[in-house]
């Protein structure tokens, strides 16, 4: 991905790049229903999580009370930079 995005600034001369999320995310599914881990050797799924980790914390500790489907919902909006 890196490598796309580089290609694309220095070679294809783009100026604006947009990262969007999307609804219903297998990605921020997973943070959210993780298990508290163990320290161990990273890879590169739970690299991506501990990017998205500040929205997982927020989400619980904004709406403590919301359904497992809310949290994956907020969690979703709150991933993305504003």
């Amino acid at each position: 991905m890196l490598a796309a995005i580089q290609f694309a600034v220095e070679q294809l001369k783009v100026s604006r790049i947009i990262v969007l999320g999307h609804a219903q995310c297998g990605g921020i599914r997973a943070l959210m229903e993780r298990p508290a881990r163990a320290d161990g050797e990273p890879d590169y799924l739970n690299r991506w999580m501990d990017i998205a980790e500040p929205a997982r914390q927020q989400v619980l500790s904004q709406m403590p009370a919301a359904s497992l489907a809310e949290h994956r919902q907020a969690c979703e909006q709150a991933s993305i930079p504003g």
